[in-house]
């Protein structure tokens, strides 16, 4: 049997998912099992449970905010997504992943110009 537009389209974003950094486990045994997938980044911990393929409001994902602070019921949670398996992965991929992306960028710097740069020996000791 050939797998239907809706599930090819669910596989490609758990693989999308895998590779920005989601680890994923079987929670009971079996090929439809649910799965738990967490992706931990400098800002924030992602949590996500995939129980069921189409049926409404069996996954959900949240995101929580990275504190260094121990906060009484762990850590604040900044976002959640509730719905089918497409809706969640799609949401957690596509924009969860941007949010991400702008947390952890680098501003390059231009090198100093030689002209620039500061003499050998500088700063000299005014005797």
């Amino acid at each position: 049997m050939a797998d239907g537009p809706e599930l090819i389209a669910a596989k490609r974003l758990l693989d999308a998912a895998k590779s920005h950094g989601f680890r994923f486990e079987r929670l009971a045994p079996g090929a439809d099992g649910p799965l738990r997938g967490v992706r931990d980044t400098p800002g924030y911990r992602d949590e996500m449970y995939l129980a069921g393929f189409g049926a409404p409001g069996s996954c959900t994902a949240i995101r929580r905010r990275r504190c260094p602070l121990i906060l009484p019921g762990g850590l604040p949670v900044t976002d959640s997504v509730t719905g089918d398996a497409l809706t969640v992965l799609h949401t957690v991929v596509t924009e969860w992943a941007a949010t991400e992306k702008t947390q952890t960028q680098v501003t390059k710097v231009a090198p100093v110009a030689a002209s620039n740069r500061p003499e050998p020996g500088w700063p000299r000791s005014i005797s």
